[in-house]
């Protein structure tokens, strides 16, 4: 449930688990998280500090466990420490290539007094837009093609991004296929223009589609809006 909000609205979803096996059954999920880009922070419980290389009830090295699919992982081992951590945790979830962090809270520190403020996490800087020399390139590529073909990838289900391939279909009536990640962008009202998923289990016709394009405008990352030409033709986006 993380995870899909964390998809939906761009903003790292929160998980919050006990210790022991509540942290060792986020990992599959978290290793999701990570791959499929979905930004999720989760706050796993842990025995006192004084007491974690003893052997104690559902003691475990959480950290090390989590950053093999964590794109952040790391314990908050004084009070002073909680808002740095808290803060990076998010600002790893959901930069760049969002995906899964790891925040281990030990018992005595999450019972015990904070010193100064729990600073809430700073939203992380986006991406601009690309460079006006690349786009009018890409215009002009896409202009020439005579058979076009969008193709939707990792992260285009993004708001803003799904926002713009709706208006990007809309204007060019130009078919859409997408990878297994991808799915679901395409919105109801331009459902005719999807020809289905590629490369899953055997040859499917969104394969057949991408065979015969002479173009292909690949949408994997896109992390803000894409502004539609109003001086090109009618065929044009940026």
């Amino acid at each position: 449930m993380a995870g899909g909000i964390g998809r939906m609205t761009g903003k790292a979803g929160v998980a919050l688990v006990t210790s022991g096996p509540g942290c060792s059954n986020l990992v599959t999920g978290f290793a999701t998280a990570t791959s499929e880009g979905d930004p999720v922070v989760g706050i796993g419980g842990a025995v006192p500090v004084a007491e974690r290389l003893k052997r104690l009830h559902q003691s475990m090295d959480t950290v090390n466990l989590f950053r093999p699919v964590t794109k952040f992982s790391a314990e908050i081992d004084s009070p002073s420490s909680v808002s740095e951590v808290v803060a990076n945790a998010f600002r790893a979830a959901e930069s760049g290539r969002p995906g899964a962090a790891f925040i281990s809270a030990p018992k005595d520190i999450m019972t015990g007094d904070a010193e100064g403020e729990i600073l809430t996490p700073v939203a992380p800087v986006r991406l601009g837009a690309a460079d006006e020399s690349a786009i009018m390139a890409a215009i002009s590529l896409f202009n020439a093609a005579k058979n076009p073909v969008v193709m939707l990838g990792l992260l285009a289900s993004e708001t803003n991004a799904a926002a713009a391939v709706g208006g990007l279909i809309a204007k060019t009536n130009m078919p859409v296929v997408c990878t297994y990640q991808g799915a679901g962008v395409v919105p109801r009202e331009h459902f005719d223009r999807f020809g289905g998923r590629v490369g899953l289990f055997r040859t499917q016709p969104a394969d057949r589609i991408l065979d015969a394009a002479d173009w292909s405008l690949r949408l994997a990352t896109i992390r803000s809006n894409l502004n539609l030409a109003s001086g090109t033709s009618a065929r044009s986006a940026a």
